[in-house]
């Protein structure tokens, strides 16, 4: 029963606790609106956000599904595998292999069910939210922030991807939760799942780290104190599992993965932190993803919480900040990243809805009806902008023209630049195109300190991607815009094989003339 988690210090007079059904009956609008908005273009190809790292795992998965089909064209299951192993190790992918298992009952690839395992693992964890949002705030606060996971236009799309980011999100909050129950009823059993949870969390991406010690170590030392922890032996129990779980990966089976990912995505751009315009550019950049008044609100309205609670937030906070300061190059370029700011926000400003529901629920009838109208007029525009992003393509299209491109293509090997990092001509077409730079990836490089002279080091810089390959393919065709060398290059040098309107493919194997420096 909802009610079973009511806070008993809320305030007595709450908008939404004064009458069960106007409760049940805008949990569940919410609720089933929220499902339905992401349930929109279901089937549709996953190309609508972060295409490389979608396709990374629908090929995973792909190839694990081979892997254990006994009835797979031995080709193919080999060409799968490949297309699997290509990618490397990142964190555990434990998301691609329910889809391969999902698959095998199924009987067949059906890629569009990964989506629906993303919008259950965002469901549960809005619903981890509401009632860890009841018992910090009120009924009030839980309701405002269950409609904040529901409705927010970047949340609604990027809790349908196939990535592990909402998998993440949704132990994490499973594991805060938890976490609080066992605060307040201090049990064995509370400790060990809230350890599990947390664990797994960190385990299916480790980022989550940064959130979660922050936020449960304030709120420990402000609820209980340093002593009445460190002599706490269920919390030992809860930090052991929380640490164990995600350590038999990293640190045992892919030892060093970690320590080559900072030395590639943080160490090198850490000197960014020293620029004011950095700090400006994630502003900008977190402001276009949620929105300025939805961030300075959610801000404010940590202050509205209870003084252990409130040192909860400010950890959840902190921890998203440093996460952001671990990896600068990252969290103002890959909007993903920004994914578990969006929990915080929600569970933030149910502060100021504990706060502000109360006075408008003793208001007049009219004000309660205007409450009632903007906040659907609010929910009803957020669905609109997040319906413009589900169905701003036509991606059934885009996934036909990889397949039919690499139909058209000749054997060999192939080396270009293609959309998100060649990925979904792998997925969707069946061909390996290894990664040529693109030019935002030499502007990155360059920021992390790696300068490239292609008026003497063109070459040296083009055969280290292109020795022992057959052809250049390129359908970016702004790249060749945008690196002139590269342009100079593969059109005084090389042979045309094909070229339309979105493609253009270059014959590596026979040069025009002779090539410097051969």
């Amino acid at each position: 029963m909802i009610a079973a988690d009511a806070n008993d210090e809320a305030p007595a007079p709450t908008f939404f606790g004064r009458s069960r059904l106007l409760l049940i009956v805008t949990v569940l609008v919410i609720l089933i609106g929220g499902i339905a908005l992401r349930l929109t273009n279901l089937t549709a190809p996953p190309l609508d956000v972060h295409g490389w790292r979608q396709m990374r795992s629908a090929s995973i998965a792909r190839g694990m599904y081979y892997d254990t089909s006994p009835s797979a064209d031995p080709t193919m299951k080999e060409q799968a595998h490949y297309l699997e192993v290509v990618f490397g190790q990142l964190e555990p992918p434990l998301f691609e292999r329910l889809v391969a298992e999902t698959y095998g009952l199924l009987g067949s690839e059906v890629l569009w069910v990964s989506r629906l395992y993303s919008i259950i693992f965002w469901l549960v964890a809005s619903l981890a939210v509401f009632f860890l949002a009841w018992k910090v705030t009120s009924v009030d606060g839980a309701v405002t922030a269950l409609a904040l996971q529901m409705f927010l236009p970047f949340g609604v799309t990027f809790s349908r991807v196939f990535m592990p980011e909402p998998l993440y999100i949704m132990w994490m909050w499973l594991g805060i939760y938890v976490f609080y129950r066992w605060v307040e009823t201090p049990k064995w059993k509370f400790a060990a799942m809230a350890g599990v949870f947390i664990g797994i969390s960190i385990l299916v991406k480790v980022f989550a780290a940064f959130m979660l010690i922050p936020g449960v170590a304030l709120y420990l030392l402000a609820k209980l104190g340093l002593r009445q922890v460190v002599k706490n032996r269920q919390f030992y129990l809860m930090a052991g599992l929380a640490g164990i779980i995600p350590a038999i990966y990293y640190i045992f089976l892919i030892p060093g993965a970690s320590g080559n990912y900072l030395e590639t995505w943080s160490l090198p751009y850490l000197h960014l932190l020293k620029d004011p315009a950095f700090y400006l550019r994630w502003w900008h950049w977190l402001s276009g993803l949620f929105n300025p008044v939805v961030l300075i609100l959610a801000a404010i309205s940590v202050a509205f919480f209870r003084k252990a609670e409130r040192w909860l937030m400010v950890g959840l906070w902190a921890g998203f900040f440093i996460f952001g300061m671990i990896l600068p190059s990252l969290i103002t370029s890959h909007s993903y990243y920004s994914l578990p700011l969006e929990p915080i926000l929600s569970l933030s400003l149910a502060g100021l809805a504990a706060v502000l529901l109360p006075k408008i629920a003793q208001s007049g009838k009219a004000w309660q009806v205007v409450f009632l109208g903007l906040a659907l007029l609010s929910a009803g525009d957020a669905a609109v902008a997040a319906r413009k992003d589900i169905n701003g393509a036509d991606y059934a299209a885009q996934a036909a023209f990889w397949k039919d491109l690499s139909n058209q293509l000749p054997d060999g090997k192939y080396v270009g630049l293609l959309a998100d990092y060649n990925a979904p001509m792998g997925y969707y077409g069946w061909r390996f195109v290894a990664q040529y730079p693109y030019s935002y990836d030499l502007d990155m490089a360059k920021m992390g300190g790696k300068e490239f002279n292609f008026s003497t080091q063109a070459w040296e810089f083009f055969k280290s991607y292109t020795d022992g390959m057959d052809y250049f393919l390129i359908t970016e065709l702004t790249e060749l815009t945008a690196q002139p060398y590269l342009h100079d290059i593969l059109f005084d040098y090389y042979p045309v094989v094909k070229q339309t309107q979105d493609y253009v493919l270059f014959d590596l194997r026979h040069p025009l003339k002779p090539i410097p420096g051969s």
